[in-house]
Parts: structure tokens; sequence; C-alpha cells
């Protein structure tokens, strides 16, 4: 039989016609898995690096608290504007020396070495561990918030549950947001029950009996949004956590206005991740030149401190996706060998952290603070 015949014979046979079509197939799809970039496969991730590190005083050397003991000084928060740095203590000051927010002028990107501008204006001094500092989009009001983690029956820690706002450049303007007056003391008190009511879940129907504030942020859209580090029974019995509570606010004859919509807008598990250590919120601040949220995370466990940065495009915050782990150079999560405790935009491309170590490493003085600035790729 002739090659001709022949495949015109098999040509008949419609088992070997399949045979030849599955064969093609396979070919077709073996070859474009093959060319599919691996790279496409990945999702994009931010990666940084630690370019300086240095450190601030914030008073005086010879400052001491009530007891006659050196005075430490703990930043919690931290906010960039204008050529200075504004800075918060959670640590309560003794009366009439410094104040607790005071701020440094940043020179080349660099804190200078100068003695700190204290704010000295009655609600300042009167604000009782300060958590969160941030600036509105407009850039014209900056924002501090106290940890809303404590309350006595009678008036004397109504200063834990505080909010300030006051013009840029202008601390002697400072306001009280939500003003609420008992047995003379005036603070922001009425805002705690609205914050729990946001918390409510499963496990807390009436809301948490202890919760805590460490970040502070507002966004596009007339947005405040305060990040909860810690929520249980006690503040001796509580899970570290990353969550946001959110609330619209407006102005009106120059005052700050919160609407009654406090609400959960966020609730990230970072377990999820699989870091080995036991991490809560410790900053929140938005990037108005990307877009996006910086989510600031540390830890404290035994003689261990530490810290990590998740980065949460706007978009996705809407949408409730989770942030993502900023890395270094080497793929791995970019990571703080001490408790970072606020963080700040300089610009497109770098951030300031600071850190609120409560032990004194070598080459710190108890007056003195750490700070480190960061790099992320452009």
């Amino acid at each position: 039989m002739s090659a001709t015949i022949w495949l015109l014979h098999q040509l008949r046979n419609k088992n070997f016609l399949f045979c030849v079509f599955c064969a093609v197939l396979f070919s077709f799809l073996l070859v474009n898995c093959q060319s599919t970039p691996v790279s496409q496969k990945k999702e994009s991730v931010l990666k940084a690096k630690l370019y300086h590190e240095g450190l601030i005083a914030c008073f005086e050397k010879s400052v001491q608290n009530s007891k006659g003991e050196d005075l430490y000084c703990e930043t919690s928060s931290i906010v960039y504007t204008k050529n200075k740095l504004i800075l918060a203590s959670d640590k309560l000051m003794p009366a009439g020396l410094v104040s607790p927010v005071f701020s440094l002028p940043l020179k080349n990107g660099m804190p200078q070495d100068v003695k700190p501008e204290y704010f000295i204006a009655p609600p300042f001094l009167k604000a009782r561990k300060l958590e969160g500092l941030t600036l509105t989009p407009d850039n014209r009001y900056i924002l501090a918030t106290t940890s809303f983690d404590r309350l006595r029956k009678d008036s004397s820690w109504d200063g834990f549950n505080t909010l300030l706002i006051w013009p840029v450049g202008q601390p002697k303007s400072v306001k009280i947001v939500s003003p609420f007056s008992r047995n003379g003391v005036v603070s922001s008190l009425n805002l705690k029950e609205k914050f729990s009511q946001a918390l409510k879940s499963k496990e807390y129907p009436d809301g948490p009996p202890h919760f805590q504030i460490e970040g502070l942020t507002a966004i596009p859209g007339g947005k405040l949004l305060f990040g909860i580090r810690e929520m249980g029974r006690k503040y001796y019995d509580f899970d570290y956590v990353i969550k946001i509570v959110g609330v619209s606010y407006k102005f009106l004859n120059g005052q700050m206005i919160l609407e009654d919509d406090f609400r959960l807008v966020y609730d990230f598990d970072p377990s999820s991740v699989g870091l080995k250590y036991t991490i809560g919120l410790s900053s929140l601040e938005y990037d108005q030149h990307n877009n996006r949220l910086y989510i600031l995370a540390s830890f404290e466990m035994g003689s261990a401190l530490g810290g990590f940065i998740w980065v949460l495009p706007l978009a996705d915050f809407d949408a409730q996706k989770a942030p993502k782990l900023v890395v270094n150079d080497m793929g791995r999560p970019f990571h703080f060998d001490h408790k970072a405790e606020g963080l700040s935009v300089i610009d497109k491309s770098h951030v300031i952290v600071i850190h609120g170590d409560s032990r004194i490493a070598e080459g710190r003085k108890p007056n003195q603070a750490l700070f480190s600035l960061i790099e992320f790729d452009k």
C-alpha cells in the first residue's frame, strides 16, 4: 500500500483524528504554560530600607519625675509638617517643667539636635497618655488622641479620654474636640462609649470593657480613622489587635464636628501572616502622595522588642483586602529591633518612625528617643 493511500485510509479513522487533536492541544497548552513569567503570578510588594537612625533629646538630662528619678522619654507618636516634627509622649510630665507635646525642626530630612519647643497650652498639659498624631489631608490642622483606655468614677482620669485639634503652626489655639465637662474637667469623654459601641462583637455584645487607641489619621472624604491596639475584658486581660474605627467629620464655624456614625471599618488578623510575634497596631498614617495607609505594628515580649510596617492602598482598604507587609531587599519582612510607636510621611518615598523603648539601650540616655528614617522603592 502506498503512503498516500495509507494516509487517506487513516484519515477516515475517527479515533486517529481524535488522537491527533489531543496531541496538538496538549502541545499548545504546554508551550503557553512554560512561557508564562513566574513574576506575573506574584503579588507586588513594597520594599524598604533603613538609611539613618539617630537620637533626639526630649528634654534636659536633669529633668526628674515626682519620685526624684530620671524622667524617661517614651515617645508614642509623631507628625511632620512644614519642616517640623511634632512629637508626643505617652507618659505624664512633671507639672511646669515640660509638656508631653513638643516640636523639633527638620533640616535636609534630619531632625535637628536643638532644644524642643514645648506646647504648653492647658489642653496639652491636661491630656493623659497621648498615642496618636496626624495631619488633615488639606494640611491645615493637626489632631492628637489619647488612649481612651481607662476611666474612674470620679473625673481624675478623664484626661485619658481626649481628642485635640489645632491649626498648623498655632499650638496656642488648641481645642478639645467634642468637649465634655465633668466636675470641672473638660475632655472628650463622651466619645469613649461611641468607640465601645463600634467595637461590639459576639464576644462583647455590649462593647469591650477594655480597649486602647494607638493610631489616628484622616483620609479624604472627611473621615477620621482610629487604630485600636488592645481589646479585652481588663487592662491585664486583652488581645493585641489591628482594628480601625472610622467616623465622619466636618467643620462648622471653625469647630470640628464628629458625626454619629462611629463604626468598625477595618479588621485584620496579623496572625494570618505567620509572624512568630504577637503584635498590635501602634500607628496609623495616610500617605497622600501615594493614596495609601501605613499600619505600624509592634510587640514587646520580655526583652524582645520590635515592629513591622504594612501598606494598604486606599482602594484595598475600601474593598476590605488584607494589607501587605513591607519587605527588605532580601524579600523578608522589614523589621525594627525597637518598639516602633509612631510613623509619619515625609515625602513620596520617605517616612520617619519614632520608637518608645522603655529600656535604655547602649548609647541612649533616659531623656532621649530613637528615630528611624525609612526609604521606600519609588
